[in-house]
């Protein structure tokens, strides 16, 4: 079997904590390599540097790329064809960015209230103290 007769899915990843990267790519390519097998015939290999090498079961090649954009689609990832490749990114990095702005406004929310209060106290003690001074 050539290369040309083959489609050749590649998995790029990007993630925080790399156990946990490892764990949701190997659970993702599974579940990549059931759906293809579901779309487009049977799976040839699945590689350790998590490529997955399908079979080519159609005459024509854009059927696979067809049905693997839908697969990475339906995961959520974006894609591109080159060749016979079709390449999938993960934007778990925007993910981060987003999770770094959550957690700020989820920490900052509650100090509002305490900052209010603060600020009135302060004011309500500035006040007290003026007028002590101009008695």
């Amino acid at each position: 079997m050539t290369e040309s007769e083959n489609l050749v899915i590649i998995v790029d990843k990007f993630y925080n904590k790399l156990d946990e990267g490892v764990n949701r790519l190997h659970s993702e390519m599974s579940s990549v390599e059931k759906t293809l097998t579901g779309h487009i015939g049977e799976v040839k290999e699945s590689l350790d540097n998590h490529q997955v090498i399908c079979r080519k079961r159609f005459g024509d090649l854009e059927g696979w790329q067809v049905a693997a954009q839908k697969t990475f689609e339906n995961i959520g990832d974006r894609h591109r064809v080159e060749n016979n490749r079709v390449v999938a990114e993960e934007t778990a990095r925007i993910d981060w960015f987003k999770w770094v702005i959550r957690t700020a406004v989820i920490m900052l929310v509650p100090a509002i209230p305490w900052g209010i209060y603060k600020l009135y106290t302060m004011m309500a003690l500035i006040d007290m103290l003026s007028k002590r001074i101009v008695q």
